[in-house]
This record gives C-alpha cells, structure tokens and sequence, in this order.
C-alpha cells in the first residue's frame, strides 16, 4: 500500500493497538492479510509530529530532509543518508521539524510479510549452513541507524519507480519489500557477529558494549561532514577514550577513523555518479576541508582520481 499523506492519527493509533484486527486498511479498504498491513508513506511535509504509534517492524527514511525518530528512550536523526528501524510492537513518535520540508520513505512492513521472509530466510539459511540458529517468528533488533549504501538505494529507487510507472503492480511491490526486509535481516545477523568479537565473558556485558558503540555509529552517521574526535565518540558512547577504540575495532574490524572514511568514501562517490557537483565542493560536503586532502585520500582507498572514477 502506497500512501502520499499520513493517515489520520487517531484512526491511526484505534488500529494500530488491535493490530488492524478489523480488517480494515486506509479509507475502509478490505485488507488481504490479518494484522499490519505493508505501507510505505512517501510523504512531503513539514512541521509534524505522529506520536506514541504502535508499529509494526518499521524503516525510517527520507529522500529528502531531516526527520527525528523516538523509540525505547533514544532518538534517532534520520537523514537522506541513514535509516533506522523499530521492531514490531515498539511504540514511536515521528517528528518532522519546522522550517524543513521532509520527503519520507518509511516502510511499515506488514505482519504477513514479515512471517513469511523470516521463514523463507530461515529454510534458504538452512539449506546452506546445515547447523544454523534460525530467526522465530519475530525480528528483535538492537535500535541504531544504518548507513544507506548502493544496495539498499537500488531498491528503494525501484520503488519508487514502481509507484510512478506501474502502481497497481502489487507482486513487484511485495518482492521488493521481501528484498529490502532480507537485506537488513542479513545485516543485522552480521551485526550479532560482531557483539560476539567483543573481548568480555559476559553476553550481557557484550550486549550493552555494542549498543553503546552503535551510538557512536549513529553520531558518525550524522555528522561524518563535520570534524569527529575521537574523544567526542568516546563520550557519546559513554566510555573511556581507549576502552572505545579497542571495543570498536574488537567489534567492527576497524577504528573508528577507518570507519568514518568509510562513511564519507561511500557518501563521495554516490555524489560523483549521482550529481554533477564539483569535486572541490564534494570534497567540502564529506568533511575535507581542503580538496587536495580529499583527492589524496581518494585516490589511496580507491585507486583512482575522482575524476576517472566519474566518467
């Protein structure tokens, strides 16, 4: 279900506590499934807030703007770079500030749907890894953002094409939601991998290390075209400087100076093949103050000028 309007939020709220369990969707529509339906509202607005929503597993995104996403006592800056999601059955508010207009892309994926791509995760995972510890019939999730990456982009645009060009095409719509509900389920599976590679003989002690460096993720993520010490990361992340960055890299593979070039490679090459930008003023928008820096450190992780890698 594609909407370009929120819906009314107290109808909104009376169907999201009963699950939708009168069957009934947006403007009195029967629904095919019970429970949540699949929405993805692509909305332009500003100045909004959708408060205390019971939802279903959620994606946060914006192709344009800034939003705020509140969730189990955190907040989450959602950009046009980064997504959060939220599990089934958490409660969350929605804020779009004033002054901004905000294009959103939230994904709201229904029940149904979310039954059968874990179960058809589980049986392919099966399959292949023989011995695997499969997902139930829920997602749980550590709350963080993730960085968009050409993937998850690929998908999101065939989306949106899809509404534009072929809107009554229900099963293209459904594979592509199956597509970018499988995508994070990976991800976050990588994820548990990395809360094991943390050195403690606690899983609690390792459980609380990693959100705590996915805070740190989060302020990256936000932040990558600014300059970010690590003393400001060691203290969003509430913990010693050197604590941090063994943690971090005990976890992730890498410092968090690795990582945040990562950041800013992946966001300067989506802007050289997606814009015609100048490179000096790419260099300025992924936190390089002077150009020639960023040319140097280009050329050195990707083996090649900007330029070259443009055309």
């Amino acid at each position: 279900m594609h909407l370009t309007q929120f819906p009314d939020i107290h109808w909104l709220r009376n169907q999201a506590e009963t699950n939708f369990s009168n069957g009934r969707g947006v403007n009195n529509a029967q629904l095919a499934h019970q429970g949540w339906p699949s929405v993805v509202l692509n909305t332009t607005t500003s100045g909004t807030e959708r408060n205390n929503i019971k939802g279903p597993f959620s994606l946060f995104l914006n192709t344009a703007g800034n939003s705020i996403v509140k969730s189990e006592g955190r907040h989450f800056n959602v950009t046009p770079d980064s997504f959060c999601t939220i599990n089934n059955g958490q409660y969350y508010d929605l804020i779009i500030p004033e002054r901004q207009t905000t294009t959103t892309f939230n994904i709201h994926f229904g029940h149904s749907l979310l039954a059968e791509t874990l179960q058809a995760f589980n049986a392919t995972e099966a399959l292949l890894e023989g011995d695997y510890n499969q997902l139930r019939n829920n997602l749980q999730i550590k709350p963080h953002t993730i960085f968009l990456d050409k993937h998850i982009r690929s998908l999101t645009c065939k989306l949106q094409l899809l509404y534009k060009t072929s809107p009554e095409a229900k099963e293209v719509e459904e594979l592509l939601l199956h597509e970018i509900l499988t995508y994070i389920i990976r991800f976050e599976l990588d994820l548990k991998q990395c809360e094991t590679k943390i050195k403690s003989l606690k899983k609690s002690t390792q459980s609380e290390l990693l959100s705590r460096l996915l805070v740190a993720q989060d302020y990256i993520h936000s932040n990558y075209s600014s300059e970010i010490s690590t003393e400001t990361l060691s203290k969003v992340s509430s913990l010693s400087k050197f604590h941090f960055i063994r943690t971090f890299k005990e976890a992730f593979g890498s410092t968090p100076h690795q990582y945040i070039s990562k950041v800013r490679l992946n966001k300067a090459k989506d802007l050289l093949l997606t814009t015609k930008l100048p490179v000096k003023e790419i260099s300025m928008l992924v936190g390089f103050k002077e150009p020639n820096s960023f040319l140097r450190f280009f050329k050195m992780t990707q083996g090649e000028a900007p330029a070259k890698f443009r055309s």
